[in-house]
């Protein structure tokens, strides 16, 4: 009697589950992610010397401006969680919340598995008016307690108390991760500009390659043609500050022999690998964003919830023996004009696009 009882309870859960269409995770959306992202980090060796001496590619969780969409911030953890054993870290580039730095933030702490997912701020986080007066920021000390306090220990960063950002280094890849402010005023400005100034001559003194998260693309920007790149948008779309002084300071750090891989960022929307005109030598990502509809409202794929296009992130590996960015889309993967983003493999000191598919 027992097992017909069982037996009718699994029926009931399966027909239930049938009938009303239970929400596949991102995980079941992506069945192919495994595959490629194994590949990806396959040594690329043509000696047997090359083979043993490769250092281990980093590979990086990253999505951005997510904009209070709590639903998709929950299906991005969960993904991110699944596959935790091949990543070094996750982060989220800027803009978490929907409007304004005033917007309810505690959503990020409520949304399992998002305690060791990093991030930075971007314009939406850092404004404490609603009516989008850029003159009307929080402090950086206000930035931190709002934001960083609750979490940034789960990071194993190091940072300043007070200082919304920090750097973080993966001794056995040789990567120095560095996340910058995005609010950009005045004296903090000139601040963190001596601080990216010290993390960077850091990396140079351990002979790591860096990384620089922040919430930006250049305001000119020199486009690469690549399917990660939407070809008809360019530059930034609204006051971001002067990013010249931190162009600067990296291609100091570069002309002293320092080694750069790439920014990465969000903000616009839309996809885009490039580079700034008056600073060759440093290639951008910037991802589009994974909150559905300020996604659909700006970049060229759309975004239907159930299928493999309600999630958008990128799986970011970084192979410092071969110079290259790999990434693996999660997620939306075609754009209106039928072009796929399933992956990217790119040079980042010649700009080379090796494949994509």
């Amino acid at each position: 009697m027992r097992e017909i009882i069982l037996l009718i309870v699994f029926m009931v859960i399966v027909f239930g589950c049938v009938a009303f269409g239970a929400e596949k995770s991102t995980v079941e959306l992506n069945p192919e992610f495994e595959d490629h992202l194994i590949n990806a980090l396959r040594t690329h060796n043509t000696k047997w010397n090359e083979y043993i001496n490769n250092t281990q590619a980093f590979v990086l969780f990253h999505f951005s401006d997510i904009h209070g969409d709590q639903e998709e911030l929950a299906r991005l953890a969960d993904f991110y969680n699944h596959y935790q054993k091949y990543f070094d870290d996750a982060i989220c580039t800027g803009d978490i919340i929907h409007m304004t730095g005033l917007d309810d933030f505690t959503f990020w702490g409520k949304t399992p598995g998002t305690e060791k997912i990093m991030f930075i701020l971007g314009n939406h986080d850092f404004l404490n008016n609603a009516e989008w007066n850029w003159n009307k920021r929080f402090s950086k000390e206000e930035l931190f307690d709002n934001y960083f306090a609750p979490y940034i220990k789960n990071w194993n960063v190091t940072y300043t108390k007070g200082c919304p950002y920090y750097y973080k280094d993966y001794p056995n890849k040789k990567i120095r991760l560095i996340a910058i402010d995005g609010s950009f005023r005045g004296k903090d400005d000139e601040d963190q500009v001596a601080w990216l100034k010290e993390a960077l001559t850091g990396a140079k003194d351990k002979d790591y390659s860096v990384i620089i998260a922040q919430h930006y693309n250049p305001a000119d920007a020199i486009q690469i043609k690549c399917n990660f790149t939407d070809e008809d948008h360019a530059g930034h779309d609204g006051p971001v500050g002067d990013m010249t002084p931190y162009f600067k300071a990296v291609d100091g750090f570069m002309n002293e022999g320092g080694k750069f891989v790439c920014w990465i960022g969000g903000h616009t929307h839309w996809e885009q690998f490039g580079y700034n005109k008056d600073f060759p030598k440093q290639l951008f990502y910037n991802i589009d964003a994974a909150n559905i509809e300020l996604c659909l409202m700006y970049s060229n794929v759309n975004r239907i919830k159930g299928k493999r296009s309600q999630d958008l992130a990128n799986v970011m590996v970084v192979d410092t023996t071969t110079n290259t960015i790999k990434l693996i889309r999660v997620g939306a993967n075609q754009t209106n004009l039928l072009i796929q983003r399933n992956g990217i493999c790119i040079n980042y000191k010649t700009y080379e696009v090796i494949s994509q598919f």
